[in-house]
This record gives C-alpha cells, sequence and structure tokens, in this order.
C-alpha cells in the first residue's frame, strides 16, 4: 500500500485513542473516629443491709403443747442454762405420779417375789417376770420425767434475744421458734448482692457503714462472700464486720457503700465492638493508618459501654466510629 493510501486509514483510528475514556480513580479509604483504651475504676456500689449477730439461734420445745410463760423479752441478757420459757405441765406431772405410783408397784412385786422363790414357794420364772416388770415400770418413769423436763425451755449458751415469737396462752408445735437468741457480741452486717455487683467485691474489701437517718459513718471490711445463691431470692450473701466499736443494736439497717472494684476495668465505646463469626472484635488503628482486626472477650455491657474482660491493655487506639464495615489490614483516613 502507498503512504498515501495509509494515511486516511491510520488516522481514524489515532483520533479514537485520543478520545478515550480515562479509567476512574479508586475511592478514598473509609472515614472513621478513633478512641484511646484507658482504665478505669467501676463507680461504688452502695447496698443495703441490716445488722446481726455473728451467730443467731432459734429456739424451740421439743413438743407440742400450750406455752404457759415466756420469762425474757427482746434485748435481755440470759445465761447459758438460763430459763426462758415454759409449756402447760398439768399433764406431764400427771403422767409423771402415775409412772412413779406403777414402778413402787411393781418395786414392791419384784420384792415379794424374790422372797417367795428364795423359800420355794413360787417358781424361779414368776421372779423374772416381776423384775421384767419393775424394769418396764423404771423405763416409764424415765419417760415421764423427760416428757416433763421438755416442757421447760432452756437457753443453750449466753446471749441476748432478738427477737420474742410467741405468747403466753398461744398452742405451739414441736421445734416451733419462741424466741431467736442472738449467741455472741460480734455483730455483721448482711446483704444481699446480684452476680453483677458481686464481681465487684472482694474478701478483705474496705466499706463504709452508715444509718438510714445520715449519722455518723463507721469503718467496715468484707468477711464472707457466698458462693452459691440463695434459693429464696437469687442473691449472694455477703458479710461485712464493722472494724471499730458500735452502739448498733440488731435490726438496724444501714447503708454499705463499697470502694470501685480493686481491679479497675477497661471500658470501649459500644460501637467499637464488632461481633462476626460469634466472636467480638475491635480494630486497631495502627501506622498508615491501617487497621488490624483483634479479638477480645467481653465482660458485660453497662449503657453505651461494654467492659472488656481479656485482649486489651490499654493505651490502644482502636475505631470508635465506623467499624462495623472495616475488613482487616484497611487503610483508613482518621477523623480527629
Amino acid at each position: 500500500m502507498s503512504p498515501r493510501r495509509a494515511i486516511p486509514v491510520l488516522l481514524p483510528a489515532l483520533l479514537a485513542g485520543c478520545t478515550r475514556t480515562p479509567a476512574p480513580s479508586p475511592p478514598p479509604p473509609p472515614l472513621v473516629r478513633t478512641f484511646e483504651v484507658t482504665r478505669r475504676g467501676d463507680e461504688p456500689l452502695e447496698l443495703r443491709g441490716s445488722v446481726t449477730s455473728q451467730s443467731r439461734i432459734r429456739l424451740g420445745f421439743k413438743q407440742p403443747g400450750v406455752v404457759a410463760a415466756v420469762r425474757v423479752k427482746e434485748g435481755d441478757r440470759v445465761a447459758a442454762g438460763q430459763l426462758v420459757a415454759r409449756l402447760d405441765d398439768v399433764d406431764a406431772r400427771s403422767q409423771l405420779r402415775m409412772a412413779v405410783a406403777g414402778r413402787d408397784k411393781a418395786r414392791r412385786d419384784a420384792d415379794r417375789a424374790a422372797r417367795l422363790a428364795e423359800e420355794g414357794a413360787v417358781p424361779t420364772g414368776a421372779r423374772d417376770d416381776a423384775m421384767s416388770q419393775l424394769e418396764a415400770a423404771e423405763a416409764q418413769v424415765a419417760q415421764a420425767q423427760d416428757a416433763l423436763e421438755r416442757t421447760r425451755l432452756l437457753a443453750p449458751a449466753a446471749g441476748a434475744v432478738f427477737v420474742r415469737l410467741a405468747e403466753p396462752g398461744e398452742t405451739i408445735g414441736a421445734g416451733s421458734p419462741v424466741v431467736v437468741l442472738d449467741t455472741t457480741r460480734t455483730l455483721v452486717v448482711k446483704a444481699g448482692a446480684t452476680l453483677r455487683e458481686l464481681q465487684t467485691l472482694a474478701l478483705g474489701q474496705a466499706a463504709t457503714l452508715a444509718e438510714e437517718d445520715g449519722a455518723a459513718s463507721l469503718p467496715g471490711r468484707v468477711t464472707s462472700i457466698a458462693t452459691t445463691p440463695s434459693p429464696a431470692d437469687g442473691l449472694y450473701l455477703i458479710e461485712v464486720t464493722p472494724q471499730a466499736e458500735t452502739p448498733l443494736r440488731p435490726g438496724t439497717l444501714l447503708r454499705m457503700r463499697f470502694a470501685g472494684a480493686q481491679a479497675r476495668s477497661l471500658r470501649i465505646p459500644l460501637e467499637a465492638l464488632v461481633h462476626r463469626q460469634d466472636r467480638d472484635f475491635v480494630f486497631l488503628v495502627e501506622a498508615g493508618p491501617r487497621v488490624r482486626q483483634l479479638p477480645i472477650e467481653v465482660d458485660r455491657a453497662e449503657g453505651g459501654e461494654v467492659v472488656v474482660r481479656a485482649g486489651l491493655s490499654g493505651g490502644e487506639r482502636v475505631v470508635a466510629e465506623g467499624a462495623y464495615f472495616l475488613e482487616d489490614g484497611q487503610t483508613v483516613r482518621v477523623l480527629h
């Protein structure tokens, strides 16, 4: 082909190349806002509790009956072995008199049978039967004496009467409490805590105790934490022992204020948490800036924050807004 004829053929191709649309530029990296992870102490915990003796027992009769007398009132000090209350004992005394009379007759019969057996007037079997009847009569006397003794309620240990639950003239069953006795002078404050509240408490932790009317506060320490919840209300029983002499009486209601958790917690905004494939993640912002996906363990959510159990140590910078659509290693723009 001659040069002159080639020019018209190449010209349209050159013109088409000059008018081609340029390739689109890639989209800009996503814009994110970051948050620096820091440790913060939990808010102080406050519970309501009541003062009680460290050791408390419920006293009741071992048999049913009608209450004849209650010899103590609430707040009274009692000594070990002191009579606290008694049941009507008319029937018990009658049974004892009948048992004693039967025993005395059986004893006379046994003595006569033994004398006659020695003389050969009666067989030795008659003597043995009389002795058996005497033993049975003596057992009935012992049983009647025990029944009479059971009409008397004695304090098993020294202490103070916390509450009186029965009055003269009432008919009560065996084991029904008549009085509740505080057997030690050591007072403790008992309260129930939820599982979340329990996570901020520890043995030996300091507490401040104050009456509901705003009276002067007292120092205390946690001395007991239940390992299982109460079946009645699902709460965990805790005990706080006052660390100073106190005029408080059992039954007094107190406010107990505890310092924050001993281990300060790591918290992040709820928006920083990403949940994928049944796992929790955050995106750390690194040089570039690029993001790195990091698995974490979440303890609980509180309001608009998440308490982190493991995975972060504090000081990291994580994506707080825009994290949900990010991918591991992606370049980002940080909004300051």
